[in-house]
């Protein structure tokens, strides 16, 4: 149980510490208190992709190209709400590269970008990436490089129901950017691959929340 704690704000506050000692409830009672320890909550990091404006890119020729960029201002909402077609509509042309982020106007410091892929659609097999996935970033808001730095988590399932509904997270050493998109490639097999991607939500972080 807290014992006291000392703040300048409120008790939740990241500006408060406080004070701990603890027991255990057993059959015979109560046992004696631990020593005190005492803790600062932290505050949860920033997602900073909502201070910048939502992007998808389709039909790319190549991984770094920047054609084909629309509005998605569902994808940085914060909220996973809405299944966002990579395209737009229906499938891509082949070996399509497509990607979704966001731009800001000034650069920000990101150590952490996460990508939550939409829903898998059973009838056309599609919805997921088929190979090629990764993390951009850009300086210019135009010119876009792979991070080979960074590792994610899970590993993506390519070409798979499973992919759909999961959130993959991007983590390594600060990088100064204005901009991310997470990118991947689609329509590039022969046979039952998929045609498009599909997104919900995508977040970036100055430290890990």
């Amino acid at each position: 149980m807290p014992r006291k704690a000392k703040c300048k704000g409120l008790l939740n506050s990241a500006e408060c510490l406080h004070y701990y000692k603890v027991s255990a409830v057993i059959v015979r009672g109560e046992t004696p208190r631990s020593a005190e320890a005492s803790a600062t909550p932290q505050a949860p990091a920033a997602n900073l992709a909502l201070t910048g404006t939502g992007y998808r890119w389709f039909g790319l020729d190549n991984a770094t190209a920047s054609n084909h960029q629309s509005l998605a201002p569902a994808i940085n909402d914060s909220n996973h709400l809405h299944n966002i077609v990579l395209t737009g509509k229906a499938s891509d042309v082949a070996n399509a590269y497509e990607a979704t982020g966001v731009i800001w106007s000034i650069a920000q410091s990101i150590s952490k970008v996460t990508f939550t892929n939409g829903s898998f659609n059973t009838s056309s097999f599609s919805g997921v990436f088929d190979q090629k996935f990764g993390l951009q970033t850009t300086t210019d808001g135009t010119t876009w490089t792979t991070v080979a730095n960074w590792s994610v988590s899970p590993a993506y399932r390519y070409n798979l129901a499973a992919a759909a509904g999961i959130t993959y997270s991007f983590t390594g050493p600060a990088r100064s950017v204005r901009g991310f998109r997470i990118i991947g490639q689609v329509h590039s097999f022969n046979g039952k691959d998929s045609w498009y991607g599909s997104a919900t939500e995508v977040q970036a972080f100055s430290m890990t929340p």
